[in-house]
Order: C-alpha cells, then structure tokens, then sequence
C-alpha cells in the first residue's frame, strides 16, 4: 500500500512570518501545528522547504519543526536557493520513493514562494492540495490583491484551476490512504 498524500511546509521562517499580519500569522501557525500533529498521528511524510538565503534570520520556527521531526516518515529539510522548492533540489526524488501522488501545501508567500513550489511540483506530476486557513500572503500582498495585482490575480487563479483549494485543513482525511514507513533513502 502507498501513502499517497505529504504535508509540504514552504518557508515557515522568521524572515518571512514576521510580514504577516499578526492575527493571521497566529492563526496560520496554529493551525500548521494541527496539520503537523495529525500527519505526525497518521505517519504521513512531512517536508520542509527552508529559504537559504533566509537562513542567517532563522530557520523553520521551532515550533513546527519540532513537530515535524516527530514524524516517522519526516524528510530531512530541504534547502532551496529559488522560489520553487522542486528547482534543483531532492524534492521530487524523495517523494517518489515514497509513492507520493498528492501535496498538502503550507506556508507562506502564497502568491510568490508556495505558489511557484505549488507550480513546480504540479508541474512533475503531484496533485496539488491546500487550504486557506494553511497558507497566506504577507500584509502588503492583500492590499495589492484589492488593488487588481495582476501577479497576485495569476496566483490566485492559478490555485482555482490547478489545487484543490479546501476551506478547512481537516479535510485532508479524504485525501489520503493507508501507511507505510520508509526506513531508508531513496536511491541517489
């Protein structure tokens, strides 16, 4: 049998949470935990992509990544040094060895970094899964969101047309079946 679904997180770091409006970030960040505790209960692979030029502010917030790691089948963080976390990176490696077929995406920017990794792992085959009480803009982008941003309109409708876009993140439960561990690494 096959887990066909993983939990990405796309940079969950200070550098970029800290441009979230307060309320949100509260919210995102509570409910990435309940994300992370439910896949770490069902042993989902979970991922987490790190900005590398963001490194010298912080890594993943320790409190999810402390969750993460709980995770029987937790991927080692991957580094990314572009916007799409499949750009030259192990991603798509590690998530075929493990009979990956389907993402749940977390994180933020969701109209720059998670929408161009969202792209990039549609782009080699994944579904794409999220919800919006998981992923959010910076505090600007809603405002040029109001404003008829064209790039910020792109991303948007990209979701619309390419994502399963839920309203609450508890329904992942659908989008997944049963486990099986991984012990080793996928063939280099």
């Amino acid at each position: 049998m096959k887990n066909n679904l993983a939990v990405i997180i796309v940079d969950m770091q200070p550098a970029y949470v800290k441009n979230i409006f307060m309320l949100k970030r509260r919210k995102i960040i509570k409910n990435i935990k309940q994300v992370l505790k439910y896949s770490v209960e069902q042993e989902l692979p979970i991922m987490i992509f790190e900005d590398k030029d963001q490194l010298k502010e912080g890594e993943t917030l320790n409190s999810l990544k402390s969750i993460a790691e709980k995770s029987k089948n937790y991927i080692p963080i991957i580094p990314k040094k572009y916007a799409d976390g499949f750009k030259n990176t192990s991603a798509k490696r590690e998530l075929d060895y493990r009979g990956i077929d389907n993402l749940f995406l977390t994180g933020i920017t969701k109209s720059v970094c998670a929408f161009k990794t969202a792209k990039g792992g549609f782009s080699k085959g994944f579904g794409i899964i999220t919800s919006k009480d998981v992923i959010a803009d910076p505090f600007i982008f809603n405002i040029l969101r109001l404003l008829g941003n064209d790039a910020i309109k792109k991303a948007d409708n990209w979701y619309k047309n390419n994502a399963i876009c839920l309203s609450n993140w508890k329904d992942i439960k659908k989008y997944h079946f049963p486990i099986k561990q991984y012990n080793s690494k996928p063939n280099q």
